[in-house]
């Protein structure tokens, strides 16, 4: 097909919410109409590949016949011959044969559509068919030519609609929604009525029951986005029955040109921080089935709890609720993942290793949401993101965390989205926002008179790792001299920082990126659970590679060496006893396995294995238990547990593994008994 047309359409929420509900929200054009009604086709087909096929104006299934060669060439969409020639009593009595002019196809839910056509206006919709899930594709025209049409992510991001109007008449209005105007109105409002918690008390009482840290008025959809994608193809005729499958199918899943995985991890894009799947000895291959399980069993759960909609695609649910076989989209901050500690990384790790094209989508999707759904675009949060809840949009905590570039950057190099670059380029001086929004106060207020531009406070962990990530983005794009300076005066700085990365009370200058301590000798370092689980680790491998600053590399492995280490061995390495918050041993065994990488030390490597694998002979972590399945009486809809049911752990265990396999797997015994499912050992 040729006169293709891709249109990116992106919808900024910029209303009151408690006023303004979405009706119907869409795109919409005309196609010119000259062929006889009879030679005036309507097509749509489903995700499976199921095509729906009518003409304007039907003359088969008729009572009496106009010829088979008539009915064969309407099926198919070609030109009828001059009705001179067909059978005259059905000739003569086209006119009583009805001219369906509107046509619609509504997907309400993930679970199915239908199609209904009408007469005209005032005229009952009579229903034709229907299925589970449309493509979103069709074509309206005739046989000397139309429009075929395709909105990808359709049944995903239902509700969404195709509506088709006056084919009978010199112009088809068609459109396509993004939002179908049949179903219920948008409600973005904040799901429940604050539950007494006024005050920052009564507000920590809330964080401790349901993880929800909600502050007022901050759960809102003002200035939240969402972006989706329409293809046109102008062409010559009514395409035959094969052509508009096969578009419906590119439409669904636009062919992709990528380098093979061995190429990229040559080529050290995004660090080469990763490994080729390898399965050469009993311990890799079982290693090797725990993360074709991990991405097998999140691509289950998608579907078991139907984790789509047009606000909701692309993102996976934070915690599992064992009791009543649900994830707990009910409860607080345990409800939308919104990209908490790096799915998007593993996932995009996942594809670069594999070349796997169902991981590309899922990591396609889910760089779609978060980049679009969980931050805020315009207003004065913009350009921060909102922490797991509920809704993407509810909880109090606005965070750079979240909306970090990094989890954008793996889309944008692979494809050269023309949207998400511009998402990456928003997060340049996305500290910014710190003028007017307080995000550890959770509230709106003009911070302009007070922080000093020259000492900001800032800490070195997840605010320092996106704002990085957003300079080093943009140099590599641009070229920047200005940021590459502020990327090399942070790093000089933070190598000069007596503490470096266990620093505490640290400042930040906005005018060069230079960063300080102050009174180090009356702040004891510490170390946050946290700190390194939004990018650093990745970002701070391709840093070291391309920036030759002895002081900051010094730093960041003294960091990845002691994160883990006893306090013993911490304050040998370190001169000082540095406090810990939080846990995330297992996550941490990655920076352990980096600076055992990075300084050849074999008893780091093998503590870091332990970190992850676990100390004994026994199997632990994903290894310990079995996955359970859950039938009809415990759940809506059948399912199997996998061994991961928290996000938080798929993510950081699987980014964990796939780097530990990167810098130590030459450690790694070849048949160890702790990758052993607890079922195998029985069975020895």
């Amino acid at each position: 097909m040729s006169g293709n047309i891709r249109i990116v359409h992106t919808f900024r929420y910029d209303a009151d919410e408690h006023k303004d509900f979405v009706r119907g929200l869409g795109v919409r054009f005309d196609v010119p109409m000259s062929d006889p009604l009879y030679d005036r086709h309507v097509r749509f087909v489903s995700a499976e590949g199921g095509l729906w096929y009518e003409a304007v104006k039907g003359i088969t299934g008729l009572r009496r016949d106009p010829g088979e060669n008539v009915r064969l060439k309407q099926v198919k969409g070609e030109a009828l011959p001059d009705p001179a020639t067909w059978d005259q009593r059905v000739t003569t009595r086209l006119s009583y044969i009805p001219t369906w002019n509107d046509y619609r196809l509504i997907q309400a839910n993930a679970d199915g559509f239908q199609i209904e056509k009408r007469t005209a206006p005032g005229h009952a919709w009579i229903r034709s068919t229907g299925g589970t899930h449309a493509s979103g594709a069709g074509y309206i025209g005739g046989v000397s030519g139309g429009v075929a049409f395709g909105m990808k992510d359709f049944w995903q991001s239902h509700p969404s609609q195709i509506d088709i109007r006056n084919a009978g008449s010199e112009s088809a209005e068609t459109t396509l929604w993004f939002w179908a105007p049949e179903a219920q109105p948008m409600d973005l409002r904040f799901y429940h009525d604050g539950l007494g918690m006024t005050n920052k008390a009564e507000q920590a009482h809330g964080l401790a029951i349901t993880y929800e840290d909600y502050a007022e008025k901050l759960g809102t959809p003002q200035g939240i986005a969402r972006t989706s994608e329409v293809n046109l193809w102008v062409v010559p005729a009514t395409p035959e029955n094969s052509k508009i499958i096969s578009f419906a199918k590119d439409s669904m899943k636009p062919p992709m040109l990528v380098n093979d995985p061995e190429q990229i991890l040559e080529s050290k894009v995004f660090g080469g921080i990763w490994s080729l799947p390898d399965r050469s000895t009993p311990t890799l291959d079982r290693i090797e089935d725990m993360l074709d399980h991990a991405l097998e069993s999140y691509m289950h759960q998608q579907e078991v709890h139907r984790w789509y909609g047009f606000w909701d695609y692309g993102d996976v649910m934070h915690s599992f609720d064992g009791n009543r076989n649900m994830w707990k989209y009910d409860i607080g901050g345990f409800g939308w993942a919104n990209g908490e500690l790096s799915p998007e990384i593993w996932l995009w790790t996942q594809f670069l290793r594999s070349g796997r094209g169902d991981v590309f989508r899922f990591a396609e999707a889910m760089t779609r949401h978060n980049g679009e759904v969980d931050v805020y675009h315009i207003g004065p949060m913009a350009p921060f993101g909102t922490r797991h809840n509920v809704q993407h949009w509810g909880d109090g905590m606005k965070q750079l965390r979240i909306s970090t570039p990094l989890y954008r950057r793996y889309y944008y190099y692979l494809t050269a989205d023309e949207r998400t670059g511009d998402l990456l380029r928003n997060q340049v001086d996305a500290y910014k926002t710190y003028k007017r929004f307080d995000a550890f106060g959770k509230e709106v207020v003009d911070r302009s008179d007070i922080l000093d531009p020259e000492s900001w406070p800032m800490g070195l962990g997840t605010d320092l790792s996106a704002i990085a990530a957003g300079w080093f983005i943009e140099w590599e794009r641009t070229g920047s001299e200005e940021l590459r300076k502020r990327l090399e005066t942070m790093m000089e700085s933070i190598g000069k920082i007596p503490f470096g990365f266990f620093s505490v009370n640290t400042r930040f200058n906005t005018y060069t990126g230079e960063f300080v301590t102050l009174s180090p000798e009356r702040h004891a370092p510490s170390l946050s659970h946290l700190f390194s689980v939004f990018g650093w680790p990745e970002l701070n491998a391709e840093l070291l590679q391309l920036f030759d600053i002895p002081s900051y590399r010094e730093k960041w492995l003294q960091y990845s060496a002691n994160f883990n280490a006893s306090p013993d061995d911490r304050k040998r390495d370190t001169g000082v006893n540095i406090r810990r918050r939080g846990n995330l041993r297992t996550y941490y065994s990655r920076l352990s396995a980096f600076a055992a990488h990075e300084t050849d030390n074999p008893e780091l490597a093998a503590r870091a294995w332990q970190e992850i694998l676990g100390a004994g002979e026994e199997p632990s972590g994903v290894f310990k238990g079995e996955p359970r399945t859950v039938d009809s009486s415990g759940a809506l809809n059948p399912f199997k547990t996998g061994r991961f049911m928290s996000t938080n752990w798929v993510s950081e265990w699987n980014n964990a593994m796939l780097q530990c396999l990167r810098w130590i797997g030459e450690y790694l015994p070849e048949d160890d008994p702790r990758t052993k499912t607890e079922e195998e050992q029985k069975s020895q």
